[in-house]
């Protein structure tokens, strides 16, 4: 069953298996009860205000079901984010569902297309996932809005025993974004890795929060968020690592690095680790510098130009990230936009 923007590499073949793409109020029409079991208990109200503002007044949203044992493959959404005039808001709402067993890559993409208005406007998504016993799922989320656009993202998931997620969130576009993302490793065996890209320039801002709560013993998680600033270009990250009475043999990292690639660009990290229980491997760093000069001074003995090295330089901060995550499309935009940006500081 398909839905708008929606592209599954599987075709036809898991739609006959029983695989959704739906309109998320369409299906909860048709499905209430296995919409609304899952529907709004990951993202509660109280949470924040943008939170109750997602539950109240989502009017745009995509119900995504994978059922037992079944190998979704790849699937794209495109073009997802509506062009918002001055002063308008987009409220959207992603439910995914991966029965026991089964497997999904999904890239949502909220890069807006076509013409938008000068003044500011607003998007606000909120995005659970609930991953069953031994099933395996991939999350892309791609943030390029437009220059005056506010975004507020904000995503969490559950996993069950044996249950594999990772996720990478990546910012570019916009300009001031608020994100949350978060994983509950609720099953003995539970494994999430949680990647985060961004690259400002400008006077862009850009703040994430991420959450790696593990609430069940033999968990394991592990984050890598990156980011790289020109300009006047502002990034904070807080990221927290809960490790419950119940999580013992877990092990838990967490890892910030940031690169300043102009003198007033600014860049903040704040790791953070709440350990309630022992027998547990957890650990956190944080960096923050510029770019090194002797390999800027190795590239451009090799004939490449001050652009074409700190080109190659950002490219390669940003690689290994890329290389987790297991959709190429992506990796060719994410060169595409990084090049546009350092393009622009040496016009």
């Amino acid at each position: 069953m398909g839905a708008d923007g929606v592209t599954n590499a599987g075709g036809r073949d898991t739609e006959s298996k029983g695989v959704i793409f739906q309109d998320l109020a369409e299906a909860y029409r048709q499905r209430p009860d296995l919409v609304g079991r899952h529907l709004g208990s990951l993202l509660p109200t109280m949470n924040s205000k943008f939170s109750a503002l997602s539950g109240a007044f989502w009017n745009r949203g995509l119900f995504v079901f994978v059922p037992k044992g079944v190998d979704a493959g790849i699937v794209l959404r495109g073009g997802y984010a509506p062009n918002l005039a001055d002063g308008q808001a987009a409220v959207t709402r992603t439910l995914i569902v991966a029965e026991p067993g089964s497997r999904l890559t999904f890239l949502e993409d909220y890069a807006a297309t076509g013409p938008e208005g000068e003044g500011e406007a607003l998007a606000v998504a909120g995005v659970e996932i609930v991953v069953g016993e031994n099933a395996e799922v991939t999350y892309v989320n791609l943030q390029a809005p437009r220059a005056k656009r506010q975004s507020f993202p904000f995503q969490n998931a559950r996993l069950a025993r044996d249950a594999r997620l990772t996720t990478l969130a990546s910012a570019l576009g916009g300009h001031l974004s608020r994100a949350d993302f978060g994983s509950q490793l609720q099953g003995p065996g539970a494994k999430a890795n949680l990647y985060g890209l961004v690259f400002g320039d400008g006077d862009q801002r850009f703040t994430h929060h991420t959450r790696q709560e593990h609430q069940a013993p033999h968990t394991s998680s592990d984050l890598l968020f990156k980011a790289a600033l020109l300009d006047q270009a502002r990034s904070i990250f807080t990221g927290m690592i809960r490790i419950e009475k119940t999580a013992t043999k877990s092990e838990a990292y967490q890892a910030s690095k940031n690169v300043l690639l102009s003198r007033n660009a600014r860049a903040n990290a704040i790791p953070m680790l709440e350990i309630l229980t022992d027998d547990v491997k957890c650990g956190h760093g944080a960096a923050v510098g510029g770019l090194d000069d002797d390999q800027r001074f190795y590239l451009m003995s090799r004939g490449l130009d001050p652009h074409e090295a700190e080109r190659a330089m950002v490219e390669g901060f940003f690689e290994d990230i890329l290389l987790r995550v297991p959709v190429p499309s992506l990796h060719e935009r994410w060169r595409a936009m990084i090049d546009k940006k350092l393009a622009g500081v040496h016009e």
